[in-house]
């Protein structure tokens, strides 16, 4: 063998030994973004779901799941695939505020018992914020904040004020 082939093969080894070190580099500069993207969206104030315009989801924040809007693989709400079909259709962003019904199979018995101190007495009513936009590649961000506490809020303060109304009326 002379010893232009051997400068070759070293050549062509070195060439292979150099792609393989560039395309490593890459996978782990993609997984570690994708990995720092991940931890971003966790903590994100809402929560985040990540679907096509069939309501087919690719993704769910762990902040989603309390509120049970997907089943498997889909979004199981009428009213948010409702936003969705709008969105979809003249790729604009959406917000709108939602009310969905508790299962009340998950929360305890009436009474109060297995509540924290503290803690509140759900109501059977969900308020929800969503807001819808298109984030390219047929993909949609459901951004998903939970009203619930506030409309109850305002709901006390309304009560609270009727009351002193009336009794100020009254003597």
């Amino acid at each position: 063998m002379d010893i232009w082939q051997i400068v070759v093969i070293v050549v062509l080894a070195a060439l292979i030994l150099v792609w393989v070190a560039v395309i490593a580099y890459n996978k782990g500069r993609v997984s570690g973004r994708l990995a720092t993207e991940r931890r971003l969206i966790e903590v994100l104030p809402e929560a985040l779901i990540v679907t096509d315009r069939n309501g087919l989801v690719q993704y769910s924040s762990p902040g989603s799941v309390p509120f049970g809007l997907v089943s498997g693989d889909r979004l199981n709400s009428r009213e948010v695939e409702d936003i969705l079909t709008q969105a979809a259709a003249d790729g604009g962003m959406r917000e709108r505020e939602v009310q969905l019904p508790v299962n009340r199979n998950s929360y305890p018995s009436s009474n109060g018992r297995g509540l924290e101190a503290g803690q509140s007495r759900p109501s059977n009513t969900l308020y929800l914020r969503v807001r819808i936009g298109d984030i390219g590649d047929d993909l949609y961000a459901i951004f998903i904040n939970d009203m619930s506490e506030q409309r109850r809020f305002e709901a006390v303060r309304r009560d609270f004020v009727t009351n002193v109304s009336h009794e100020l009326k009254t003597p």
